[in-house]
C-alpha cells in the first residue's frame, strides 16, 4: 500500500506526536524514535514503511499522520499558536529592526502570518514585531495541556564593564 500524503523530498516536516499504528503506515513506533517528537526533520524519502529523513540517513520510517510540513521550497506553512523559538539574528532582512536581536533564543507564539514568509510575534521586549520565518524554528503549539511547551524569554546578556582610563597631564 502507498503512502498517501503530500511530502516531498526536501520538506522540512515537524514531528507533531507518537504514533503507535496508523492507516497505510506498514511500520511500528520504535522507543528511539520518541526523541524525534518535537522537533524538524528533512524528508529523504517516503515509501509504505514510512517518511525518512535526512538527519538520521533513514533510519526511522515514521507514519505521515505524526508529521506536519513547516516548509517546501521557499514557502513555510506556520500557524496561528504555534510557538517558535528565535534561532538566529537576521539583520540583513528588509523587516530586521533594532531591538529584534534581543529575542534571540527566546520562544514566542505565532500570532499572525503574512505572504511574504514572516511571522508577527507578540510581546519581544514589550513590541511586537515581524519576523523573517527563516530565523525561527517550530518548538510546539499552543495547548491547554500542562506538558504543552511554554514560551520562553531569551537569557539577558550580562552588561560589559566600562572601563575608563586616567590620563596624565603633559
Amino acid at each position: 500500500m502507498a503512502v498517501t500524503n503530500d511530502f516531498k523530498q526536501g520538506d522540512l516536516v515537524f514531528v507533531e506526536r507518537k504514533m503507535e499504528r496508523s492507516k497505510g503506515w506498514c511500520n511500528s513506533w520504535a522507543d528511539g524514535m520518541d526523541k524525534y517528537v518535537g522537533n524538524t526533520y528533512t524528508i529523504r524519502s517516503q515509501h509504505s514503511g514510512g517518511v525518512y529523513f535526512e538527519e538520521d540517513k533513514g533510519v526511522f520510517g515514521f507514519p505521515p499522520k505524526a508529521l506536519r510540513l513547516i516548509k517546501r521550497g521557499t514557502e513555510y506553512y506556520f500557524k496561528k499558536g504555534d510557538i517558535v523559538e528565535v534561532v538566529k539574528s537576521m539583520p540583513e532582512h528588509r523587516v530586521w529592526v533594532k531591538g529584534m536581536e534581543d529575542a534571540v533564543g527566546g520562544s514566542y507564539v505565532v500570532d499572525s502570518l503574512d505572504s511574504d514568509n514572516t511571522i508577527l510575534l507578540n510581546n519581544v521586549g514589550g513590541c511586537n514585531f515581524w519576523f523573517p520565518c527563516e530565523s525561527v524554528k517550530l518548538v510546539g503549539k499552543e495547548s491547554k495541556y500542562k506538558n504543552a511547551p511554554k514560551p520562553k524569554k531569551p537569557e539577558p546578556v550580562p552588561a560589559q564593564p566600562i572601563v575608563l582610563e586616567a590620563w596624565e597631564k603633559f
